[in-house]
């Protein structure tokens, strides 16, 4: 069922971006949401049985909170968009697995992720799937990203009950009979990080971690490039203020040039994160104000982008929830940058091409290198 509903006139563009982005999350009995040619209205697709009151009420909830919201022009800071744009496919994804050539890209991008890392003498770290919820409740993610999270249930250790469920004649466990296991699926890694060094005093730090991420994505709008089990290498600093911007500084510098020298098109340009109702959108204006998060945006289609790394400054925030400090009991700083692993392989492999062979020579011999026969 299709329903088009307007758009206010006074939405610019960035606004009328913001509201394609946020409108999926209003209700799972959505199922597409298209931008009208003219970008008066809104086309979208409904289950049979949606409730339209209820969508109605809450569209026009976003609609205040996106008008009150003070948007920001994003900064760019490098772009090669000029360059000849090699066209890409954005794919659904077909399978749940990596073959062997996809496992090949992914062990040479985090080796040269990992080595950029060992240049500020990162400690290398592998984590837990699982977050705490005493983690999560220091770092707030599950109130700042609600629509994220997902929280693995268990069965109770209780002979009756299991006993119960072996004689029960239907195929399922019946969802009451599960509970809330306390846990959360990360949704990123640096948590940990931040974990590990809660209550200490230390001067200048760095870690580096890969693992698998969890996000509720939106179902329809997942693809080869927005999965919700995903990879993520992430290099995390802490220290003094200066030094923690220095090493992002030299971060983005290192990144982009490496996002070149793959033959790739895109920008590093100022970013936000996905703050859903108005109190927290203020959140966003200040991360732009201030240049605290910076993301590189890589081009996969003439019309479409998307990012596959962010470099954020956390300011003091997350060390006073964790208590970090230095020998002079002053609250360090810290900042994180993060790889979408999955998106760089899709985006090389939709750019260069699934025959290797046929890759540019000098990116061909140093995945080899990487990956020895």
């Amino acid at each position: 069922m299709e329903k088009e509903v307007s758009i206010p006139n006074e939405l610019n563009s960035n606004k009328l971006e913001e509201l394609v982005n946020r409108v999926p999350y209003i209700s799972e009995q959505i199922l597409n949401v298209t931008l009208s040619e003219n970008q008066q209205n809104l086309n979208i697709h409904f289950e049979a049985e949606a409730d339209f009151v209820y969508f109605e009420k809450e569209y026009m909830k976003l609609l205040e909170n996106i008008s009150k919201h003070r948007m920001i022009e994003k900064k760019v800071l490098f772009s090669n968009e000029e360059s000849n744009f090699v066209k890409t496919n954005e794919k659904k994804q077909k399978r749940n697995y990596y073959e062997e050539t996809e496992l090949q890209i992914l062990n040479f991008i985090d080796n040269q992720l990992v080595n950029l890392a060992k240049q500020y003498g990162a400690l290398i770290r592998e984590y837990p799937t699982l977050l705490s919820y005493e983690n999560m409740v220091k770092n707030n993610y599950h109130k700042n990203f609600p629509q994220n999270i997902y929280s693995p249930f268990e069965i109770e250790h209780n002979y009756k009950l299991i006993e119960e469920i072996r004689n029960q004649t239907e195929k399922n466990i019946k969802d009451e009979t599960f509970k809330s296991s306390g846990y959360f699926l990360q949704p990123c890694i640096c948590y940990h990080c931040y974990e590990e060094l809660q209550d200490c005093n230390i001067e200048n730090i760095v870690f580096t971690g890969k693992g698998k991420c969890y996000r509720h994505e939106v179902e329809w709008k997942k693809s080869t490039y927005r999965k919700n089990e995903f990879y993520m290498r992430e290099i995390v600093y802490f220290g003094e203020k200066n030094n923690v911007l220095k090493i992002r500084e030299n971060l983005i510098k290192e990144v982009w040039a490496f996002f070149k020298e793959l033959n790739l098109v895109g920008k590093i340009e100022t970013a936000t994160d996905p703050f859903f109702f108005y109190d927290d959108m203020k959140k966003s204006t200040y991360q732009l104000m201030t240049e605290a998060k910076y993301e590189l945006v890589a081009k996969i289609s003439e019309e479409k982008d998307i990012s596959i790394a962010s470099f954020n400054f956390c300011n003091n925030n997350l060390c006073d929830a964790y208590n970090i400090r230095n020998s002079k009991e002053e609250l360090l700083f810290s900042g994180c940058t993060a790889f979408g692993l999955d998106r760089w392989v899709a985006l090389i492999l939709n750019t260069l091409g699934e025959d290797l062979d046929k890759w540019p020579e000098r990116i061909r011999n140093k995945l080899y290198e990487c990956n020895p026969k």
